[in-house]
């Protein structure tokens, strides 16, 4: 990779790749400005990733989830889940993960520790995508689930768009004050830039 990046010059009219990564259902592309490298999580594969553009070296942390919630006074143990949906890099730079049912924090090595559950009354949904916003706080999408146990799409989910459809939120969370708000409801496939 080193060499071969033209520094984003208008027209030169080619685009290289740089990582074969062969995610399944990599998602949540966001640049990391302290680390200066692109972070994403990769859901089936249950792993977050980093590239450094410099040396095209990849770094993959697998996403496992443990602990007690602080927003619970540690009451109450989470259950595991290990489907990485979105992340986004926090002022302390540390992470926020969008894992599945949670919103969990990670410092980048080890568990990631949940903060709050999204979508509780929401069994069958799951967060989709998701970032950090530069005020601190992390947004996500849900949606219903349609990946099975075993990571292998669930059939006929195509013909629930409908179901699908009303079954989506966009939420926003504020760690200063521990909550989540429902903001919208919009449709699978939100993009974030």
């Amino acid at each position: 990779m080193p060499g071969n990046w033209d520094g984003g010059k208008a027209g030169s009219g080619s685009a290289i790749l740089v990582l074969a990564a062969q995610d399944v259902v990599g998602q949540s592309l966001v640049w990391d400005d302290r680390r200066n490298q692109p972070i994403w999580v990769e859901i089936t594969g249950r792993r977050s990733h980093a590239l450094d553009p410099l040396t095209g070296t990849r770094r993959v942390w697998p996403v496992t989830v443990s602990g007690r919630s602080p927003c619970l006074a540690g009451r109450r143990v989470w259950p595991v889940t290990s489907r990485p949906t979105s992340i986004g890099r926090c002022q302390d730079g540390s992470a926020g993960v969008g894992v599945e049912r949670h919103i969990c924090r990670w410092n980048w090595q080890g568990q990631t520790q949940p903060v709050i559950k999204v979508e509780p009354d929401q069994p069958a949904n799951r967060q989709n995508d998701g970032c950090g916003s530069p005020i601190g706080t992390f947004w996500v999408g849900t949606l219903l689930n349609t990946i099975n146990a075993n990571d292998s799409p669930r059939a006929g989910e195509e013909s629930r768009f409908l179901t699908i459809r009303r079954s989506t939120a966009l939420y926003r969370f504020d760690a200063t004050r521990g909550e989540v708000m429902v903001l919208d409801v919009f449709g699978p496939g939100m993009d974030w830039q």
